[in-house]
């Protein structure tokens, strides 16, 4: 079938040049007569499908996708596929800039007609020297009749927002470009799309242009040929004044369109030759108000048109607005707040917190925002943008940060560049930030800080280095272990403090040791907080994200070698620097690091979520089954070259599943896979994400009700990835295929089905039914007797007297105190309740230890094993009740869970130190004194 319609339509196309060959010969032109004896019309009848023995091998009429016309056109004129009406007029601006750029190649290739090209016998046109306008090749056709305006020619486009004498409102856009005709009316702007860079006249005479030396080359701003239907978002009529540009650079036929929305049918009025070329496309507006604010062409496009190519105006009744040629003209900041870098770069003071830049495309206004800059991207460099032309799909960006190294030598005297704008420029480009560090220490080796309330305050760049998350630690607050690793918070509290810009008293500045002081430790750049924080890469204007504990993940290694572009060595050298403050490293061969190269494919394995061009680093140092699969299901690849692409990065302490390569032969992972191993089903987040790769009785059941099938048919998808490790639950399936729980009782039950597939001879069954009990809203009694149902499904329950659990009544401080993390979320796992979860649960409930322990004894009759606290309980509460012992157990320093474990590091001690504002060794007596109950060491 495909070969039947490609040979129609190659006869169809073929019958088309041969009447255009016959008229011609009609009109007796050149010396076409010579083929007059051409055949009339071109026919495909005579192709007819194949026969075998039961018939012709394919049927006709022929079936293919078509669209339904009305229901596109439709779709396109309306805000369903744009959003915002607005876009309207930045298509109108869009086709006026094309237009000026096409009169102005047409006229520059004139312009050279007497040199370059007259040296070509067909004035460098090729077979534009037969068309209509009659062979203006040659050089004496040109001395005829010379180009319009040959050196006079400005290309200008005017907006204009008015009412007209009927008082309907408009809004209208006029250029002195190219122009249209008939032909470029019906085949172009009414063909929705077609580009007019698609047209076989724009293609030939492009070709010619090329031949040039130097070449002419037009750079067309339409992507799509889709978007002046977008003008009927404004509009329910639309009006065209026109004039093509011929080839000799006349103006052709003077043409007036008007186009109902209704219909779009083309009402054309011929109005004789022009006297210049150009197009004004008239909106009449069919509303004047989106989303409560009044439709304003001025305001729309001073927040769109940030760097005009050709003179542009704005008239709105008594207001005017103009933007000179190749100046930008920030919506929000005065031009002395701007400094020029050269052609496409502009370095711009942003304001306070806001980013004032943005990465435009041909001079717009692109949803791209980037602190400190403004970056211009036309001609070659073009983006590639989404349909809304609002945001950027493609780009070069190696070519952004070459312009930007060009032009930092700008920033030398410019009064606006401070330690924050710094910080904030640092943050996407940390390369070039370092290079501007460098390049002007010699110049400048003190900045101003730039900071609200600290605008001038000076500080040595040479000492504090250029470290951008040194602002949270500016603004003190919560969740700083969270901004900035720990590690090296003594030391830029200690340095910070030296400039007196923390509120932290002399006491504790004065406590840090002597190895967490400045002159002991490393000056930071760019390329730190760059590898320190989770959000490298990422387009959105995150806050920073650090680990919590006292490594960086392999992944987050793998990602800042490819967003810096460094070798790993390099990327491990640079943390070495911080190895006596507490960050663990492991010893790498560079041998093995200097041969691999990081792919893009790799940061796919490595990226924890996907969310569009966006990824976050995988954050633990082993790779469980559900991060293999999603990983090999988003890159496409069997999953033992995954396996493969993860064991090339061992060596970072990566620990990845043992397997034998053949039993990974041929095992891809299904779109099905991907929905059984993810966390919420949603192929986002990985399940199962712990390194044993449990995966849960619970889980099971959902993945199969999500899937639509029998639990044993998921087990079986399972069941092939168990080489890789996969821990699957212990239970006769067969039996669970007629299981049928809805999504409520899945929830409240999970912690019980998860006993069932994994049991362990110490869980915790009071947590379990209180879990239940809370989200079934039932009585633990009530749960209890329902519970004997799960007794054939595998379900050990212990022998318990019912009038004992009708006496326990549940408060929302009980499923708090039994949850593991005390947010009423995953049950508490063991029997055994621990006393740091006893003395975290009194401090967040605020009760005494004795409270606690009395709420724990109500569940003792179901196996809850209560520790003995040999201490004395006064002096425990009175530990309690002074939140910041909790505060400086805590990792996150906010008194909650999780705590801190293990053996403690001198800077996590400094550290807290500095959240209480108190001397160090007060801080080291609050974690020494109980640490016993903790299970912490408290190093020296």
């Amino acid at each position: 079938p495909a070969i039947d319609v490609a040979l129609k339509d190659h006869v169809q196309q073929a019958d088309e040049f041969l009447g255009q060959i016959l008229r011609r010969v009609g009109e007796k032109r050149g010396e076409m007569e010579a083929l007059a004896g051409f055949p009339k019309h071109l026919m495909s009848d005579g192709i007819v499908a194949a026969r075998d023995n039961s018939g012709p091998v394919y049927q006709k009429p022929h079936i293919n996708f078509q669209l339904a016309h009305d229901e596109i056109r439709e779709l396109l004129m309306g805000e369903q596929l744009y959003g915002d009406p607005g876009l309207a007029i930045r298509e109108l601006y869009q086709n006026a800039l094309d237009a000026c750029r096409y009169r102005e190649a047409r006229l520059e290739y004139l312009r050279r007609g007497d040199g370059e090209m007259g040296r070509r016998g067909d004035g460098g046109m090729g077979r534009w020297g037969d068309r209509e306008m009659g062979g203006w090749g040659d050089r004496e056709t040109q001395r005829k009749f010379p180009y319009q305006d040959s050196a006079q020619w400005q290309g200008e486009i005017i907006f204009r927002q008015e009412k007209d004498q009927n008082g309907r409102e408009y809004i209208e856009c006029q250029d002195n470009g190219i122009g249209m005709d008939m032909e470029h009316l019906s085949k172009c702007f009414a063909r929705a799309g077609r580009r007019f860079a698609d047209l076989p006249e724009f293609i030939e005479e492009q070709a010619a242009w090329l031949k040039c030396d130097p070449p002419i080359k037009l750079y067309p701003n339409s992507q799509f040929g889709v978007g002046v239907l977008s003008y009927f978002m404004l509009a329910d009529e639309i009006e065209v004044e026109t004039c093509r540009l011929d080839h000799q650079g006349k103006p052709g036929e003077k043409l007036l369109v008007r186009i109902p929305g209704s219909s779009g049918l083309f009402r054309v009025q011929p109005l004789g030759i022009g006297s210049d070329s150009g197009t004004r496309i008239r909106l009449y507006l069919n509303r004047t108000h989106h989303e409560g604010q009044r439709i304003s062409c001025i305001e729309i496009l001073r927040q769109l048109l940030w760097i005009a190519e050709f003179p542009t105006e704005v008239r709105q009744g008594a207001r005017r607005e103009i933007w000179e040629v190749n100046q930008l003209k920030h919506p929000e900041l005065p031009p002395h707040r701007c400094l020029p870098a050269g052609d496409n770069l502009w370095w711009v003071a942003d304001e306070y917190h806001i980013n004032e830049g943005c990465i435009l495309s041909d001079g717009l206004h692109t949803e791209e925002k980037q602190s400190g800059v403004v970056v211009n991207l036309h001609q070659d460099y073009y983006p590639r943008l989404t349909v809304d032309r609002k945001e950027i799909v493609e780009c070069d960006r190696q070519y952004i940060k070459d312009l930007l190294a060009q032009g930092s030598k700008f920033l030398q005297e410019w009064e606006f560049l401070t330690l924050s704008w710094l910080w904030k420029f640092s943050k996407k480009y940390p390369n070039v930030g370092l290079y501007i560090v460098q390049s002007i220490l010699q110049q400048r080796p003190q900045l101003k800080l730039g900071e609200v309330g600290l605008r001038n305050v000076e500080i040595s760049v040479l000492q504090v280095g250029c470290f951008e998350m040194d602002r949270w630690l500016l603004h003190f607050g919560s969740n700083i272990v969270i901004r900035m690793p720990w590690w090296i918070i003594p030391y830029r509290t200690a340095l910070w403090g030296g400039y007196g810009l923390l509120k932290l008293s002399d006491a504790c500045l004065g406590s840090i040791p002597p190895f967490m002081q400045p002159e002991s430790c490393p000056v930071l750049d760019p390329i730190d907080a760059a590898i320190f924080n989770r959000n490298i890469g990422r387009e959105k204007n995150l806050a920073p994200i650090v680990r919590s504990d006292d490594t960086i993940s392999p992944a987050q290694i793998v990602f800042a070698a490819w967003y810096l572009n460094q070798p790993i060595h390099e990327i491990i050298h640079q943390l070495q620097r911080f190895a006596a403050l507490g960050l663990e490293l492991t010893p790498i061969d560079q041998n093995i690091s200097d041969n691999l190269l990081v792919t893009e494919e790799d940061l796919i394995a490595f990226a924890e979520k996907i969310d569009r061009t966006e990824k976050e680093p995988w954050d633990k140092k082993y790779i469980p089954v559900g991060q293999l699969v999603l990983a090999s299901a988003r890159i496409n690849e069997p999953i033992a070259q995954t396996l493969a692409r993860y064991q090339q990065f061992a060596f970072l302490g990566l620990a990845i599943p043992e397997v034998e390569p053949k039993s990974l032969a041929n095992l891809m992972a299904t779109p099905e896979d991907v929905v059984i191993f993810s966390s919420e089903l949603d192929g986002k987040y990985p399940y199962p994400d712990e390194e044993d790769n449990k995966l849960s009785l619970s889980h099971l059941v959902q993945a199969a009700q999500k899937l639509s099938e029998p639990i044993s048919a998921t087990w079986k998808r399972v069941e092939r990835f168990i080489p890789l490790g996969i821990d699957l639950p212990k239970i006769d399936i067969e039996f669970w295929d007629n299981l049928s729980m809805s999504s409520e009782d899945l929830d409240a039950y999970e912690p019980f089905l998860n006993a069932i597939g994994h049991p362990k001879p110490d869980w915790n069954l009071a947590a379990a039914l209180v879990f239940a009990a809370t989200r079934l809203n039932k009585t633990v009694a009530q749960t209890f007797c329902q519970l004997q149902n799960f007794k054939e499904l595998g379900l050990i329950l212990p022998e318990i007297d019912l009038a004992l659990l009708a006496k326990i009544t549940i408060t929302p401080e009980d499923a708090t105190l039994l949850s593991k993390k005390l947010d009423e979320q995953a049950v508490y796992p063991s029997k055994h309740i621990a006393i740091a979860h006893m003395i975290t649960a009194a401090a967040q409930l605020k009760e005494t230890i004795e409270q606690v322990i009395q709420r724990l004894q109500r569940f003792e009759c179901l196996g809850l094993e209560i520790p003995e606290i040999d201490e004395d309980l006064t002096a425990l509460n009175e530990f309690i009740a002074d939140n910041k012992n909790m505060i400086a157990l805590s990792e996150r320093l906010d008194g909650r869970y999780p705590l801190l474990e293990g053996e403690i590091h001198p800077a996590r001690v400094v550290v807290a130190a500095c959240e209480l504002d108190e001397p160090v060794p007060v801080t080291l007596e609050r974690m020494r004194r109980f640490a016993h109950l903790f299970e912490i060491t408290v190093q020296e």
